[in-house]
C-alpha cells in the first residue's frame, strides 16, 4: 500500500508537467496568425475586438502576435467599382449607373468602371473613417459618385460623343482626386455608355450621322483633288521623258551621221591613196603616168576581168583568119 501511494505521488507531478507542455504548445501554436495573400492586416484583440493601430500595417505572411490577437484583413490588390446596369464580375458590388443632368439640363445616365487600390501607408488613417472593407468601399463609391456627377454637370450631353476622350480624361482626373481624399489610389477608369432621352438620342444620332457624311464627302473631294494633282504630275513627267527621249534621239542621229560621214571621208582618202600608189606603180620608166581617162579604162578592164573569170575576150572580130586574143584573168588562148 505504501508503494502504491508513493507511485501515485511521484506520477502526479509528471502529469502536471505533461498537461502544462500540451497547453503551452497549444497556446504557442495559436499565437501564430496569418495575413492572407493579397491582403494587408491590422492587429485586433480577439476578445475585445479592439484594433491596435500602434502596431501598424502587416503584409501577407505568418506572425506571432499572441493567441489573444488576430488580424483584421483588407485587400491589397486592385479592386473594381462598376456603376453599370450589367451584372458585375465576382467580388464587385452591383451599383446602378450614375444618374445626373448635363450642363444643358438633360437627364441622363452614365456607366463607368473604376479600378483602385488602398494606400498601405494610409490604411490606419482610412480605418479611422471606415473600420471594415465594405464600409471603406462604400466611402470610395460616395466620393466617386459626387466627383463624376460634378464633372458631367459641366459638359453638354453631346460631349459624350463629340468630346469623349476629353470627358474620359476629366473623369480620370476626378477619380484620382476623389480617391486621394479617402486614402486610395485611382488605377484606371473606363467610360462604357451614356443613356439619354430617346428623342434627344435620335436627334443626336442624326446630327452625328450627318457630320460623318460630310466628313466622308470631304474625304472624297480631297481624294479627287489628290488624284488630279497626281495626273498633272504624271503628265509633266511623261512630257519630260518625251523631251529627254527626243534630245537623246537627236544626239544619236548626229553621232550616227557624223560617224558615217567620217567613215566615208576615210574611205575616199584611202581610195585616193591607193589610186596614187597604183599610178606610181604603173608609171613609165621616164616617169610619165596615165591620164585620168586611161586610168579609168584600166580600172574597167580590171573589173571586167575579175568578174568574167574563165571567159575569153576577143579583139578584131571584124577580120577573119588568125590573130591574138586578149586573155581573161585565168588563162591565155590563141584563136585558130
Amino acid at each position: 500500500m505504501v508503494d502504491e501511494e508513493t507511485s501515485k505521488k511521484a506520477a502526479c507531478p509528471l502529469c502536471c508537467c505533461g498537461i502544462f507542455v500540451i497547453v503551452f504548445v497549444s497556446l504557442l501554436g495559436s499565437s501564430a496568425k496569418t495575413v492572407d495573400r493579397y491582403h494587408h492586416g491590422l492587429i485586433q484583440n480577439t476578445f475585445s475586438k479592439k484594433v491596435n493601430l500602434d502596431k501598424g500595417v502587416y503584409d501577407s505572411g505568418v506572425y506571432f502576435v499572441g493567441f489573444w490577437n488576430s488580424f483584421l484583413l483588407f485587400p491589397s490588390t486592385i479592386r473594381t467599382i462598376s456603376f453599370s446596369s450589367d451584372k458585375p464580375e465576382e467580388g464587385v458590388q452591383s451599383i446602378s449607373p450614375l444618374v445626373l443632368r448635363s450642363s444643358d439640363s438633360l437627364p441622363m445616365t452614365l456607366e463607368v468602371s473604376v479600378q483602385y487600390t488602398r494606400k498601405k501607408d494610409e490604411l490606419v488613417t482610412l480605418f479611422g473613417r471606415a473600420m471594415n472593407p465594405d464600409l471603406q468601399e462604400n466611402l470610395f463609391i460616395t466620393e466617386l459618385r459626387a466627383e463624376l456627377i460634378k464633372v458631367m454637370s459641366q459638359h453638354e450631353a453631346r460631349d459624350c460623343w463629340v468630346k469623349r476622350q476629353q470627358l474620359i480624361n476629366e473623369f480620370k482626373a476626378a477619380c484620382t482626386k476623389s480617391l486621394a481624399q479617402v486614402h486610395a489610389k485611382c488605377f484606371d477608369l473606363q467610360f462604357y455608355r451614356s443613356n439619354m432621352g430617346a428623342k434627344f438620342e435620335e436627334e443626336l444620332i442624326k446630327t452625328q450621322v450627318q457630320k460623318q457624311l460630310e466628313k466622308i464627302e470631304k474625304a472624297r473631294r480631297d481624294a479627287a483633288e489628290v488624284r488630279a494633282q497626281t495626273e498633272v504630275l504624271l503628265e509633266m513627267t511623261r512630257g519630260n521623258i518625251s523631251i529627254y527621249e527626243n534630245a537623246e534621239r537627236a544626239d544619236r542621229y548626229r553621232v550616227e551621221v557624223g560617224t558615217q560621214t567620217q567613215a566615208d571621208a576615210n574611205k575616199i582618202n584611202a581610195e585616193a591613196n591607193a589610186t596614187k600608189l597604183v599610178l606610181q606603180a604603173l608609171a613609165l620608166p621616164n616617169g610619165v603616168q596615165m591620164t585620168g581617162e586611161q586610168f579609168t579604162s584600166y580600172q574597167e578592164a580590171l573589173m571586167l576581168g575579175a568578174e568574167l573569170a574563165d571567159t575569153n575576150l576577143f579583139f578584131g572580130l571584124e577580120k577573119p583568119a588568125s590573130y591574138l586574143v586578149a586573155p581573161s584573168s585565168r588563162r591565155l588562148k590563141t584563136a585558130p
